[in-house]
Parts: C-alpha cells; structure tokens; sequence
C-alpha cells in the first residue's frame, strides 16, 4: 500500500498527464459502461419494512429532526418547515417516544397544542415550546404512502453528509440534468436521476458509501458542474448554489438546507418525484431501481476531483483577494488559457454598451471561459460560511455575462481580458465599435493641474475607458474638467448624492468657464438637462429596473465614487450606456461586500494610481485611546448591540469631552466624529458648559437647516467620503467601527494645501467579554493601519495604554 505522499504525488502526475492528453485532444476515457438492468421482480420481493430500510439508507440525513411540507389553503403559497410536535398549524404526524409524551402532556395541565404554539407572533427558533420531531420509520412510511410529505437536512452537526444532490429547475433542465449525467458517467461518477415533483425540474443524486466530509462533497458537485460547463453544455452560475447540503459547515442554531424526499405518493401519479433513466423515462419499478444503486466509494471523491479537475481550482472562478489594491481585476485573467478542441481561425466581437460575441461561432470550451472572465467568486458566501451563518441567498459565485438567443454579452471592462484570451488560443479577434462617439462640444480648461494631476490626466486619456484612483484632496475633479475639455463630446457626470451634483456644478463651471445653460442636472426631483455636460444623481436615472434612455445620448460618461457601481441599480446604468469614454473616480476601489470586481468590470481596469498630493502632511499624528470597560451583554448580542452600549456609556463619553476640551483649549479646531445620533446627543450634552456650543450636523436634518449650519461654520462642505473644513487641525474619531477601508485623516480645502500638523484620536474600548474582545481589537487594527501616511503614537497618561 503506497504512503500517503507517495498517493498525492502519483494523483496529481495523473491529473496532469489526463490534462496534458485533453489539451492535444486525444480521448483517454474508458467506454461507457452500460446502466444496471433492472430486475422488475425484486419490488415482490421487498416487504414494506425492507423499503423503508432501504429508504432510509440511501436518504440518510439528520435523524433528530426532519422538515414537513405545509400548503396554506388562504394565500396558496407552500414550505417547508421543521417539524415540531407542538405545532399547531401542520398536520398530525406520528410521534413517539419523549416527543409523544410531551406533547401529549402539552405545558402544563389543560394545555393544547393551539395554546402552546403562538407563531407567526413568536417565531418557531425562539420558541421555549418548540419539541422537534425525529426521523423515524413511521415517519417515512408516512411519507410514501402519502400521509404527509417531508424533506430531510443532508448536512449532519459534524459538517458530514452522505450524498450530494445537484438541483436543475431552470427552464431548459431536461438538457442541463442530461449534460450533468454525461460528465458524471465520464468520469465515472454512479448518478440518479429524479423528476422534481412538480414535473419541471430534476434532482442528479450521487449516494456515498459512508460518511463524507460535506466540503469534499461539495467540491464534487462544484467540479462536476465545471466539467459539464468546459464540455458538455453551459449551465448557469448558480448551478453552483443548487448544492445539497449547500454549504461546508454547519451554520450557528440552523439545520442546514433541506431537500425534500422523493416517492411522492401523489406527484407519481402525474409522473414527478420517481426516478428516470438517461433519457428522462421513469423505470418501471422504483424499488428495484433503488435496490440496484452502487454507491461511490468515499476514497474516490478525491481522486474524481483531481482527474476532473486537473490539480486546478474546482469553481474555476476567480478569487479577488481584497488587498490586492494596485489591479484586482487583472488577477482574473487566469495563467492556463490553452482551451481543448478545435479553436475558430477568426472571431467577430461587438463593442457597444456591452461586449458580444456570437454563439454559433463559439466552441463549448470557449464559451465557458469568456463567461468566466466576468464572474468571481462571492466574498460575502465564505464570510457567512465561515462565521458558521447561513448562506441563503447569498450567491456563492456573482457573475455579469448574459446569455441572449445569439450572443454571450460580457460588461465593457472585459475587452481587454478576452482579447488576451482570444490571442493565446490563435484566435483573430475583428473588433466592430459600435459605441456612440457623442456630441462635438467647444469648452476649454480654465485652471491649472500640478504636475502630479497632468500625469494622471495623461494616463488616464492614452485609454478610452478605465479607473482613476486616487486619495481625497488629490483633485479629481478638476482632472475630470480638464479631460472634458480635451476630450471635447458631450459628457454626463454620474453622482451618488445631491450634495455631490451641486459641488460638481460649482467646479465644472469654475474650471470650464461655462454659465448653466451648458451644464445641465437631474436630481432632487428636478430635470434641466442640456445634452452637452450633465450631471445626474444615479437613483434618479435608474427605478425599479427601468433605466433612463438619455444614458445613451452621451459620448463620454464620468463615474464619480465609482465603487458604488456594486449596487445593482448602478450597474444597470453603466451596462445600458454605449458611450466611447467611461472614466471612473474613486479614492477607494475596494467595496466592503467584497464586490468591487464589478467596477472594473463596467468602468474598465485601474488605469493610474496616484500618491499623496503634492504638499500633503507628513506629520499627521495618530493617538489611539483603548480604556478597560465591561460590556454586560449576552452571548448571543450582536455586533449593533455593543455600539449601542458603547454609546451610552457615559464615562467613556466624558473621556471623549475631555479630550476634545484639552484640543480646544490648546487653541485646536476640533472636529468629532460618531455614527450614532444617540452618541452625538450624548456628547453634545458632555461638552456643555466646557467649550462654547459646537455646530452639530446630523442626517436627519432637513435641507434648509444643514444649509444654514453649514453656512454659518464658514464654508465647511459636508461629504461622504471627505469632510471640506479649513480651519480643522484636530479630530476624535468617536465611535468603533471597522471600515471596509482605511479611514483617511486629511482637511481637503478648495484651492489650497491640505492643512499641516493635523492631530487625529481614535476611541477604541477593550471589553471584559473575550468574543467582544477579540472583535473590537480586531477593528482597532484596521483603523490603526492609516494609508495615508500618517503615523500612530501610543496613547500615555493616566489611562495609560487604555481609552
């Protein structure tokens, strides 16, 4: 028997020699073996104590709870639902055991099940009555004979399961289950079929011979389904979400997801719930289909994926690593883009508001990678994962290609990803512009941009679309004027907020040296449009799906804070538009959902990444604060719960008054920072009496009030991203909280450099819980990791190294 390394070694040569031999083409699979005939006589044979033991050992879920399907007889609308002996809306099930017992005891002397069950006002999870019912035979003989319907929890408490199943419901299933079943007996993998039961959809089960590690299980499935799609036929992205069990682990106070049983007594009668073979025909005895069933052996679902596989990833998606700030999208041009099979001499592709390509001319294999440039795998599915919480409704691969009847369309942003791998699979790519090049408009640049800004600008016109990244203050607007101007077509400015449409109108009309009736907006209910240089609140352009045409009437289009372009409304608006020029802004292309491969994908890749502004402060001091508190919360609080218990702790508020006092008192220009209104009233009331009455700006404000406040604070400008304030010279930064990003402590002034010798505080609170503990040190961290050069000084006094 060889040694574990030895084994390792000898697979991986074979799934590189099984790659080596499908790149040249040549066929190393084994014929076909033919399926397993089916003895009709052995359902005579079978007792019903037999069936439902043979049930059971194929369909072996959790055995202490099972999931019972409910119908409402008032909205029609049907679930499932765990099965609760106490539970007063479902039908009578058999209970036995302690279950019985209790239930029949109900709470109490003179207590029903009506009484004891109070949903929908409490919520079955937090109900102190909740009894759950197990799995036992009588239950499944229930089951098929059709007194009730259940559904069972693959996913066992050790994160194990004893099958995978694959779910195709999608309107084209029959081919997709059909292409599924191909790749499964190509690489010898024993697969069941069976109709849905609703007669519109199939389930693909793979039976293990014992318990399997429920990520190896998914790894299976996950390159089974790779397979099919570099093969066979391209089946959707979400195929990979059509899992069972449909995550590693088991989540916190959850069971997992649930697949119903099949044998359906009632749904058999219409043809749904049995098994079929490989052309979609119900076999004429189940049972003896089901006696028949060899299950795969565990030690070859590793083997399977390798040879499947090839020794790569098996989602064959990308992974954008978020702290790969400089190009994330480039990671996604993968390093083997050799494809198999016979490749066209000549490909035509059309660029418009998107990328096309036409299917008849594509192979299957090409196909399948051009659509997986745009896809990348969900950040968001492996943080609840592995946090233990569910991942429902959290897509596990987040793709932007669309299928049209003739061709695959791919987001702008992706030109030059498939020109590369067009190019390295001898393909001649015939690009067909059909962008709109817009409107002639005659403006010229009225300021001047610092060396650092004309190098920016530069290299941002040598592309037609792409990203400019670059840190607060740096000036991007004034470069967005001045490359209108060069550019000179028609431009529209996309904002994410009124306040941002106003301050571009005042800029733009200052460096372009126009009057309103060139500039036009929309936005706040208003629309005074001019079709030569618009600005244009995004949500005012994009309702309940529905895009507005004028996004088409523009030959150049200007993202600003374009890392909202994740948000789906956002992305409509950028897929519909066929302008020449896209030139996104942003100062941090890194979205906290971990979506930010999709702005590159519609605004094209980080084309300049400019440094610190010339004359920035280097001297910008960082003074954290920790102090010991106790934070009596319950295990189970959540992360808004200690932010709101930190916010009424009013001894760390008056540390905060404090601090702000001694800054003002040494003849500092204070600004503090919270999330919170509650802890902003809490400090307004500290600071009472100790400095004179400070300018409070909430959001709840209406619009004449901030005006006003703003105005008498001379000229402080309110935003999102940076707050305009001058005289500034220290912040508190109050609450704890963990950016997504860095937080960037710098004054940005209209026409001058960033003020100098800036002193930023940070409050941070080390709790006595240690799961508390660990995550506020943990946003501690981040915020000490500054990227703007600043330098962090340990807090001394009497609070010593805590605040």
């Amino acid at each position: 028997m060889a040694e574990p390394d030895s084994l390792a070694a000898l697979q991986a040569e074979n799934a590189r020699l099984i790659a080596l031999l499908e790149s040249r083409g040549i066929d190393w699979r084994l014929p076909k073996k033919p399926a397993p005939p089916v003895q009709e006589p052995e359902s005579s044979r079978l007792s019903t104590q037999e069936k439902v033991a043979l049930f059971r050992r194929l369909f072996r879920g959790r055995t202490d709870v099972h999931a019972l399907r409910w119908e409402s007889t008032a909205s029609g609308k049907s679930g499932y639902s765990p099965a609760c002996a106490n539970d007063r809306f479902t039908r009578k099930i058999p209970v036995h055991g302690d279950a019985a017992r209790s239930a029949r005891a109900g709470d109490g002397p003179g207590a029903s099940r009506a009484e004891v069950c109070q949903k929908p006002r409490i919520k079955c999870a937090d109900c102190a009555h909740r009894l759950l019912v197990p799995l036992s035979d009588a239950v499944i003989h229930d089951h098929l004979a059709g007194r009730h319907t259940i559904g069972i929890y693959p996913l066992l408490e050790d994160d194990t399961c004893c099958f995978l199943a694959v779910d195709f419901d999608e309107a084209e299933w029959r081919e997709d289950a059909r292409a599924f079943v191909q790749s499964c007996d190509e690489l010898g993998v024993p697969v069941t079929l069976e109709i849905s039961r609703s007669g519109n959809g199939a389930h693909a089960w793979v039976f293990f011979s014992g318990m399997a590690s429920a990520r190896d299980a998914r790894r299976l499935g996950t390159v089974l389904i790779s397979h099919t799609c570099a093969r066979t036929r391209q089946l959707k992205l979400d195929s990979y979400d059509r899992l069972f069990p449909n995550q590693d682990t088991m989540p916190k106070g959850g069971f997992g997801s649930l697949i119903a049983l099949p044998l359906q007594k009632r749904p058999r009668e219409h043809g749904g719930s049995v098994f079929v073979d490989r052309d979609l025909r119900p076999y004429p005895d189940q049972w003896a289909y089901l006696a028949s069933i060899q299950p795969m052996a565990t030690h070859d679902i590793e083997p399977t994926i390798l040879r499947a596989s090839g020794g790569a990833h098996p989602l064959d998606v990308t992974f954008i690593d978020e702290e790969d700030l400089a190009a994330p999208w480039q990671r996604a041009i993968p390093a083997k883009q050799k494809l198999a099979g016979t490749m066209p001499d000549t490909l035509a592709v059309t660029l418009a508001n998107q990328l096309y390509f036409e299917k008849a001319r594509l192979p299957q294999s090409l196909a399948n990678r051009l659509i997986r440039l745009a896809a990348f795998q969900n950040p968001a599915f492996y943080r609840a994962q592995a946090m233990r919480l569910s991942v429902w409704d959290k897509p596990r691969v987040i793709g932007r290609a669309e299928n049209y009847p003739q061709h695959i369309a791919l987001p702008r942003g992706c030109l030059e990803a498939a020109q590369t791998l067009l190019a390295n699979n001898g393909i001649r790519c015939e690009l067909r512009d059909e962008r709109y090049a817009g409107e002639a408009i005659a403006v010229g640049f009225a300021g001047t941009l610092r060396l650092d800004q004309e190098t920016a600008a530069v290299a941002m016109l040598r592309h037609d679309v792409g990203v400019l990244c670059a840190p607060t203050a740096f000036g991007k607007t004034v470069i967005a004027a001045a490359m209108i101007a060069r550019r000179g077509v028609n431009t529209l400015v996309l904002v994410h907020r009124t306040e941002l449409l106003k301050q571009w109108r005042e800029r733009l009309q200052a460096f372009l040296g126009v009057g309103k009736g060139v500039i036009g907006t929309m936005g706040g209910g208003k629309a005074q449009l001019t079709g030569r240089i618009d600005i244009a609140v995004m949500q005012s352009l994009s309702r309940r799906g529905d895009v507005h045409p004028l996004v088409e009437r523009y030959g150049q289009v200007i993202v600003d804070e374009c890392h909202h372009v994740g948000a789906v409304s956002f992305d409509a608006i950028l897929k519909q538009t066929k302008a020449r020029y896209v030139l996104g802004l942003t100062a941090t292309p890194i979205r906290r959902d971990g979506q930010q491969p999709i702005i590159f994908m519609q605004c094209g890749p980080i084309r300049h990444t400019a440094s610190n502004p010339i004359g920035a402060p280097r001297d910008l001091v960082v003074v954290p604060h920790m102090r010991d508190a106790r934070i009596d919360l319950p295990v189970t609080a959540g992360i808004q719960d200690v932010f709101r218990h930190l916010a009424h702790d009013a001894e760390r508020t008056d540390v905060i008054a404090t601090e702000v006092k001694r800054a003002h008192d040494a003849g500092r220009k204070v600004l503090v920072l919270t999330e919170r209104t509650d802890h902003l009233d809490a400090i307004q009331a500290a600071l009472n009496g100790k400095v004179p009455p400070p300018f409070v700006l909430r959001g709840r404000m209406s619009r004449k009030q901030r005006a006003a406040l703003i105005a008498d604070s001379k000229h402080c400008r309110l935003m999102r991203h940076a707050f305009c304030w001058p005289p500034a010279s220290s912040w508190a930064k109050a609450s704890t909280t963990r950016p997504s990003t860095p937080w960037c402590w710098r004054c940005r002034c209209r026409g001058k450099a960033p003020c100098s010798n800036t002193r930023a505080a940070c409050t941070g609170n080390m709790p006595a819980r240690a799961l508390c503990a660990s995550l506020i040190s943990s946003m501690l961290a981040t915020r000490r990791c500054c990227a703007c050069g600043t330098s962090a000084s340990a807090a001394t006094g009497r609070w010593g190294t805590g605040w």
